[in-house]
């Protein structure tokens, strides 16, 4: 494309795909901008040299991470904006990188699929090794169309990534090599790809899943005071536990409230685990409460669930500590919990637990038709924490109940559908209420495989790239040959 044989230009590309995945891409996203924001950058990077697309997409992952800076800063500090900045643009580089390689070197026509699997495989090594499992992945932006992210229930978040990753690929092969040898399959494969995983979207939200309706509600008080004292009483629980006798008498059978509510040493938890039962077993409904359990030198950050006789059923440990005060005075669980609600088996997780594909996953093995979330947000991320959690419930097939102090308060099923939602507030709280379609186990590719399908982009990455160097080494030695005979006549 001549437009961008100047180097301006291609900077200029760089910059806008920047600025409009900033947007796209952000703690409030847009879908649709997320298909066409990487056009300009790909075009840009098709027609300069390696080391320059690489430094383009860097630049436009940098400009990306600005979306998310304030964020940072306010809950990690500078360090964490800088790694998350840089993190940001080696994710870029890579995927533009291992794209152009392909694509430049290639005439192959399914060279139109090298961007989509390429940020497939960058979306999978990001699930496996960030520390903050999915928090970050793209597929996340696409959460409000529906049918595109039943994907997940075969492929994950990678199988997103791909599919949104479709519609920039062709427009920037087309703009790189209008003439591209057998166009019908360079374009026709693409495109037939997006329109069966969106097809595959919409049949699979046309089912209907066999359900008993059941009564549920949320209640998340946004506390003014973070100040925790293990010692004291603190009176955050009459708040809570006045919103239950309300939504109970509404007809609420479940009632979830949010993550660690207060610190309490041992003698406090026996006070607290005494009236939690008393509450449960006077209103006849299940209740599950957040809080941090000191435990000798150990802190737990705990989540109880309490039957209609006022047993406890679950005393669950979190398994993934976010950082700070979390990471810093808890100690991570390694088990799992569940319990049977009228014949239904529910799951019990921890807010950034859900972060992280494998924990739900092992839940739907346990055969649990929803779990129910404790969690606690940092206000601007909570309708993005919150659709992490849903999209748990897409991959492995169940209805999540989230209750999120400083976020939102959600109540989804195993398409991804937010049934109800409201924000959390400080006293006298967020309180939501809805009937909840606790549907039979639905089993999920992705449930059986996980990252397999994201593993096998990564395999197909590496393989093309290796049958571009080969070719290209073959090439060169043909090339060699040639001029040695032409210097031998």
């Amino acid at each position: 494309m001549k437009l961008f044989e100047q180097r301006r230009w291609r900077w200029l590309a760089a910059l806008a795909s920047g600025l409009m995945l900033s947007r796209a891409v952000s703690l409030a996203p847009i879908w649709w901008l997320a298909w066409i924001a990487p056009a300009p950058l790909l075009i840009a990077a098709f027609e300069t040299s390696a080391g320059e697309a690489f430094l383009l997409a860097f630049a436009a992952g940098v400009i990306q991470a600005t979306s998310i800076w304030h964020l940072m800063m306010v809950v990690n500090g500078p360090v964490a904006v800088v790694i998350f900045t840089i993190l940001f643009g080696l994710l870029w580089a890579l995927a533009i990188s291992l794209a152009r390689a392909i694509v430049c070197a290639s005439d192959f026509w399914l060279a139109t699929l090298a961007y989509p699997t390429a940020w497939a495989a960058v979306d999978t090594l990001l699930v496996v090794l960030w520390p903050h499992g999915t928090y970050g992945s793209m597929a996340i932006s696409q959460m409000n169309l529906l049918p595109l992210i039943q994907i997940a229930s075969i492929a994950g978040s990678a199988g997103i990534v791909f599919l949104m990753s479709i519609a920039a690929s062709m427009a920037a092969v087309a703009a790189h090599k209008p003439r591209r040898a057998h166009p019908l399959l360079a374009y026709g494969t693409p495109a037939v790809v997006l329109l069966l995983g969106y097809g595959y979207g919409a049949t699979r939200l046309a089912s209907p899943a066999l359900s008993l309706p059941m009564r549920v509600a949320i209640v998340a008080i946004d506390r003014n005071d973070q100040t925790l004292d293990a010692a004291k009483q603190d009176p955050i629980w009459d708040r809570y536990l006045s919103d239950t006798d309300r939504l109970a008498g509404q007809g609420a059978k479940l009632v979830v409230f949010s993550e660690a509510i207060a610190l309490l040493d041992q003698q406090r938890q026996s006070e607290l685990s005494r009236r939690l039962s008393a509450e449960a077993r006077a209103r006849s409904i299940y209740l599950v409460a957040g809080l941090a359990a000191k435990d000798g030198a150990l802190i737990h950050n705990r989540a109880w669930v309490f039957g209609p006789d006022g047993r406890m059923l679950v005393s669950y440990a979190k398994h993934h500590l976010a950082p700070g005060l979390d990471a810093q005075l808890g100690t991570p669980g390694t088990g799992y919990s569940t319990f049977d609600l009228r014949g239904h088996r529910i799951g019990v997780a921890i807010c950034k637990d859900m972060d992280f594909p494998a924990l739900p996953r092992h839940y739907r093995r346990l055969g649990v038709e929803a779990l129910v979330v404790p969690a606690s947000d940092f206000g601007e991320d909570g309708w993005l924490h919150s659709r992490i959690a849903v999209l748990r419930g897409v991959e492995d097939g169940f209805s999540v109940i989230r209750s999120g102090e400083f976020g939102l308060l959600t109540i989804s099923d195993p398409y991804g559908r937010v049934l109800m939602q409201a924000p959390s507030k400080s006293g006298p709280g967020g309180t939501l209420m809805a009937t909840l379609p606790l549907a039979r186990p639905i089993t999920t590719v992705y449930s059986r495989i996980g990252n397999l399908l994201g593993f096998a982009s990564i395999a197909a990455i590496a393989l093309w790239l290796v049958t571009v160097l080969l070719s290209r080494s073959r090439a060169e030695l043909e090339a060699a040959n040639v001029e040695a005979a032409v210097s031998r006549s």
